[in-house]
């Protein structure tokens, strides 16, 4: 089996398969359609269309993938710290590592 680094997830690509349910094939060249209804001008009328989108299996994966290592994202204790105001602020004295 070969093995590939997968592409950096998108903010389109969360998007796009944002509309796919259902467990994986195991296949990542398969392809999910999703039909959308967009509109068309064409010239003083608006039409609406259906589109099929396709969406690879391998994108839908990358999307999974980054959201699941946002959702378990920790920083240690003191790395930041709130002010009373409400913002987050980097703690300066702190002397661990912040990685992202």
């Amino acid at each position: 089996m070969e093995w590939s680094l997968l592409p950096p997830a998108t903010e389109e690509m969360m998007v796009q398969t944002s509309v796919v349910k259902g467990r994986f094939m195991g296949d990542p060249s398969h392809e999910y359609e999703h039909t959308e209804l967009q509109k068309v001008n064409e010239g003083d009328k608006v039409f609406e269309e259906e589109v099929v989108v396709r969406i690879k299996e391998e994108t839908r994966l990358v999307s999974i993938i980054d959201q699941i290592d946002r959702a378990v994202a920790i920083l240690p204790r003191g790395a930041l710290f709130k002010t009373p105001f409400g913002p987050t602020h980097v703690n300066r004295t702190f002397e661990g590592s912040l990685s992202s």
